[in-house]
């Protein structure tokens, strides 16, 4: 029993029972959202002012401790939990309940993510070679920084005026062995120190932690002692037996290691078998459920859950996890696990403060508690006594350690040395020890003071200087070279982009008369570069910040005193004359439409006509017996658009067939459906063609044979080339080659046809079924070279190309017109549109545009698609008439409702759609913007709204003129591309609009663009040189990170105080000063 003094020394009373699961789920979710925001907070300081994030959320979690301890003590929460709700009562409970936290709790949830995530993103080829060094420091370092920190401990501490037991001495040196670099390692990572020292480092203390788990359990057996029974020991024999500590050893090591290397083949096998359905939720799923069951599963056989999670990680990577998974798998799992990590690693570091206060926040009675010196200068004794017990660790195994792998020098050993923090491990291997029963208090109150101590002033100290005793201490000597290479790469890098960037976009018609001069002020200049020690990374210097630039143009606007350029007053523009523009503009696009109806009248709603004709996935003309005819709807106009005025077709027949081929001129073809059955008749007899017997050779003109150009053998290919005048056919010439050229006819005749405009030209085609005895009469010979071939070869040969039933077929020069264009065009504007979907998202994605720019862009895109898919309520355009009107949206008919048949403004309606939504939007005016312009200082406030007309007009016109230039899918559909053209143009005229109804915004959302832009394509160059391997990634991060920076503060700047009198002396601002990266840069005349 224990007596009334070590009563005093207990920790404040707590109800053990009430942590249920619900409250360590909800104080979580609260640490995980308070932990985001102080992270959040911590990234907006400038990087040289920055503390690390560990030892933020440590100070935090003890902050947030401390009050809740002192709630509890004054029975504060208590009563405000009578007077509150369901839902607040768990809120209270579970910051209530949060110093008091099942130990487990944490170890189960928040410790396997940080291990497992931390092993197996490292490199294989650098681990491997660390590995027999980190395993070295873990368990025969762990034992002799153990027993020696237990030696300073029996002389440093004082338990009630002596020397605490040697247990208790070993207990706390055990619990203190256990390293936690998290915050080192990031250090290290972010002043670019190499991969060897880092790995080293953090390999150590992903082993020591199990290692150090290992022998507090023993020594915490050997404090219990006899008053706690066997089954609450690991080793029940008293005084404990060599053989049982042994065979406790190997059980640990060996049965944590073999359960993850189990683990490891598992998951590779479950994924090997899962990444055929490319499903990457599945696979990440997989990793979590190896993850978390190779962890309980060691943890519940007795084993180490921290060594066999660890060797899961180590594993993966030997086994390149990454090159296992599918490609879906590989771009998703490490984002989500990355994440999950990062979670857990906040919470660890809050939670961690708020336990170490709940450890050293005891009574004053007690002899070991936050407001005793005594404790204090313990702490600071061992504090130094752990880092020469570190040392002294380092220096016994140095000989081995020069040996192993890269080596160890003299530096890096006291980086490693400094490097030894304490972190979540030791706090939960301390609570472990606290709801330990068969432990004194007064020695659980000991052991928890200095192990939080301990974490507090490592991770204070520690993690705070080590980035400049890295500094200090130049590790690794510098490169000349390295300095030499970054300097002229980034030289040549910003020529060219200066070349693509700045150069270019001054010509852009758009953007002439930006001020550059003033906006390059801001831009990161690459050849004015600041380097970081050893050249690991460079940053920019000698620039401005975004903010003090943009004020400064909007400064020289409003001293320039830009005005309305529609001939009235801008605080009477939206009244008077902003929205009768807005209708002409209506007008315009119907304007638009009609010239698009007059231009291009050729819209093919026929298809070819085909009489006993079939064309297969080849697209072959196949003929199977009868007669058959082919007449195509496309005319020669259209056929030979952009070339030679001629084309081919391969024909295949056999013995019993014949194939007759040429042109045919007719008026009223394809607006008239041939419907009649051999409406087309004996084409050698026809007036209206010009056509060649494929088996005689014999050519036709107008019903009479004209000349005999020989027979054209199996497989040959026919040429018909047109004689033209001023877009008319006059004559036609013949000829035909066999495809390995060793025979070719090309005779001299030319052959007279027409006038006929080549729009009432079509190729024709006429398959006959011929009898044996004159198929045999009329044998092709092919010329004095050419070989016999019998009907029996030739059918052996056609059979290769057709199928048995076919008689004849006639491969095209061009492709058959199956599908009419209102069916066609439906898949042309589903690339269209898709292509477009993905331009505006890239935009966004890359701070081209904003959110509401986006959104609009895609809510436009979206409704042309449903009007191309015919949605029944669909928006659509309606007739000419309609469109004269503004706001001119209606329903889509449902079918069968006496709907004409498609023309041409219903084919395109959908490009309509897409550009009258956004000019719908853009014609609208937010309350806001009505404020601003009836008073003038209210402005500031409208600036969004105008951003964003002038980035979605931007962003259609750039996207569409990228579509017109680079897609060949366009060709087919002139009339679309005349289309896009004029709206393209009218997109341009709508941005003069906005210039001259709302000259200031658009002229700071134009110069706010222009910077976007600039810093963009700086980005996108530093990013392939990286991709390509011309830099590292560590080396440019100091340039992307600060370009995307400042790409978000572009598109985040809204003017302040342009529209305060210049007379008040609070808004005054001083005038920019020439930036030293850009005072020797003068933007070229030309």
């Amino acid at each position: 029993m224990e007596n009334s003094a070590e009563r005093e020394c207990l920790e404040l009373s707590h109800d053990g029972a009430s942590v249920s699961v619900q409250t360590t789920l909800t104080f979580l979710l609260l640490a995980g959202a308070l932990c985001t925001g102080l992270d959040f907070l911590v990234h907006k300081l400038p990087k040289e002012r920055r503390l690390p994030i560990s030892a933020v959320l440590f100070v935090s979690g003890a902050f947030v401790g401390t009050i809740v301890l002192d709630l509890i003590e004054t029975e504060t929460i208590p009563a405000i939990e009578s007077h509150t709700s369901l839902g607040s009562k768990t809120i209270l409970s579970g910051l209530r309940n949060a110093p008091f936290m099942d130990p487990h709790a944490l170890f189960y949830i928040l410790i396997p993510p940080l291990l497992f995530e931390s092993s197996s993103t490292m490199s294989w080829h650098v681990l491997k070679k660390v590995l027999a060094s980190s395993y070295l420091l873990a368990w025969p370092g762990v034992i002799v920084n153990t027993l020696t920190t237990g030696a300073l401990v029996r002389w440093i501490v004082r338990l009630n005026g002596a020397a605490p037991s040697w247990e208790v001495s070993f207990l706390l040196a055990a619990v203190l062995s256990a390293t936690d670099p998290v915050a080192v390692v990031a250090t290290l990572r972010d002043i670019g120190a190499p991969a060897k020292l880092s790995t080293l480092i953090d390999g150590e203390s992903l082993v020591n932690d199990g290692s150090g788990v290992v022998i507090m359990y023993l020594f915490q057996d050997m404090v219990m002692g006899s008053n706690a029974p066997e089954a609450a020991k690991n080793c029940p024999t008293t005084p404990l037996d060599m053989g049982c500590v042994i065979v406790y050893f190997i059980r640990i090591a060996l049965g944590g290691t073999i359960i993850g290397i189990i683990g490891a083949y598992l998951l590779l096998l479950w994924i090997h078998i899962s990444r055929s359905l490319h499903k990457s939720e599945l696979e990440t799923t997989l990793i979590l459920v190896i993850l978390y069951s190779t962890f309980f599963f060691a943890e519940g056989l007795g084993t180490s859950g921290v060594l066999a999670t660890v060797t899961l990680g180590i594993f993966s990577a030997y086994f390149d996890l990454d090159r296992r998974l599918s490609r879906e798998g590989r771009h998703s799992h490490h984002p989500i696990l990355g994440q999950i990590a990062y979670i857990c690693n906040l919470c660890t570091f809050f939670t961690s403060g708020l336990i170490a206060v709940r450890f050293m926040g005891q009574p004053h009675s007690c002899e070991h508690n936050f407001y005793s010196p005594q404790a204090w200068g313990e702490a600071a004794a061992m504090f130094a006594a752990l880092h020469f017990s570190r040392a002294l660790m380092v220096l016994i195994f140095s000989p081995v350690l020069r040996s192993l792998g890269y080596g160890l020098s003299v530096k890096e050993g006291l980086v490693l040395i400094f490097s030894g923090l304490r972190g979540a491990v030791a706090l939960v291997m301390g609570m472990i020890i606290m709801s330990n029963e068969y432990i004194a208090a007064e020695i659980k109150q000991l052991l928890a003071f200095h192990i939080s101590a301990t974490v507090a002033l490592t991770l204070l100290i520690n993690g705070t200087l080590v980035g400049k005793l890295y500094s200090w201490l130049q590790v690794y000597p510098t490169s000349m070279y390295s300095g030499m290479y970054l300097k002229t790469f980034f030289q040549t890098l910003e020529s060219d982009c200066r070349a693509r960037g700045v150069y270019a976009l001054s010509r852009h018609w758009f953007f002439q008369d930006v001020n550059f001069d003033t906006l390059m002020c801001c831009v990161p200049n690459f050849e004015y570069a600041t380097f970081s020690a050893h050249f690991r990374s460079a940053s920019p210097r000698g620039i401005h910040s975004v903010v003090d630039v943009m004020n400064s143009v909007s400064d020289f606007a409003t001293a320039n005193e830009w005005k309305s350029t529609l001939g009235v007053p801008s605080k009477q523009l939206w009244r008077s004359n902003f929205e009768g523009y807005w209708s002409q503009n209506h007008q315009a696009c119907s304007t638009t439409f009609q010239d698009v109806l007059a231009g291009q009248p050729e819209i093919l709603e026929q298809t070819d006509f085909m009489e006993n004709v079939s064309c297969n996935q080849q697209l072959e003309l196949v003929f199977e017996g009868g007669g058959g005819w082919y007449l195509s709807a496309q005319s020669m106009h259209h056929i030979c658009k952009d070339k030679d005025v001629s084309f081919s077709m391969t024909c295949l027949y056999q013995a019993n067939s014949n194939i007759i081929l040429g042109l045919r001129a007719d008026r009223q073809w394809p607006q008239t459906t041939l419907a009649v059955p051999g409406m087309l008749g004996q084409l050698t007899c026809d007036r209206s063609s010009v056509v060649i017997d494929c088996r005689a050779g014999t050519v036709y003109a107008e019903g009479q044979p004209r000349v005999n150009i020989g027979a054209a053998p199996e497989g040959a290919v026919l040429n018909v080339r047109l004689v033209t005048q001023e877009d008319s056919v006059t004559h036609v010439k013949f000829s035909w080659h066999t495809p390995d050229l060793q025979q070719n006819v090309n005779s001299d005749s030319i052959i007279a046809f027409g006038p006929h405009l080549l729009k009432h030209v079509f190729p024709v085609v006429q398959f006959v079924t011929t009898p044996p005895e004159e198929a045999e009469a009329s044998e092709p010979q092919g010329g004095a070279d050419a070989t016999p071939t019998t009907a029996r070869n030739r059918s052996k040969s056609v059979s290769g190309h057709m199928n048995q039933k076919a008689l004849a077929s006639v491969v095209p020069g061009f492709v058959p017109h199956l599908l009419a264009d209102s069916e066609r065009i439906n898949g042309f504007f589903q690339r269209l549109f898709n292509i477009l979907q993905a331009k505006y998202l890239h935009m966004f994605e890359k701070g081209l545009i904003g959110s509401q720019a986006y959104a609009c862009l895609l809510e436009a895109v979206n409704n042309a698609m449903d009007s191309a898919n015919h949605e029944i309520n669909s928006m659509g355009v309606g007739r000419t008439a309609t469109l004269q009107r503004s706001n001119s949206f209606a329903c889509r008919c449902p079918p069968g409702t006496g709907a004409q048949d498609l023309e041409l403004m219903d084919i395109l309606e959908p490009l309509f759609i897409e550009f009258l939504y956004l000019e719908k939007e853009l014609s609208k005016s937010s309350l806001l913007e009505k404020v601003a312009e009836r008073f003038p200082v209210m402005k500031m406030f409208a600036y969004s709204r105008a951003m964003a007309k002038v980035e979605i007009l931007w962003g259609f016109t750039e996207a569409h003129e990228d579509i017109l230039q680079n897609q060949m899918f366009l060709v087919r559909f002139l009339p679309a591309v005349d289309c896009i053209q004029r709206l393209v143009e009218t997109a341009k005229s709508d941005l003069s609009l906005l210039m001259g109804a709302m000259p200031h915004r658009v002229f700071m959302s134009k110069h706010g663009l222009a910077l976007r832009i600039l810093l963009y394509r700086r980005l996108q160059m530093l990013e392939r040189a990286v991709a390509s391997g011309k830099i590292t990634s560590t080396e440019a991060d100091g340039f992307a990170n600060a370009l995307q920076a400042r790409v978000v503060r572009a598109g985040n700047f809204r003017p302040t105080r342009p529209w305060i009198p210049r007379w008040v002396p609070l808004f005054r601002r001083r005038a920019l000063d020439s930036a030293e990266a850009w005072s020797a840069f003068k933007l070229p005349t030309n």
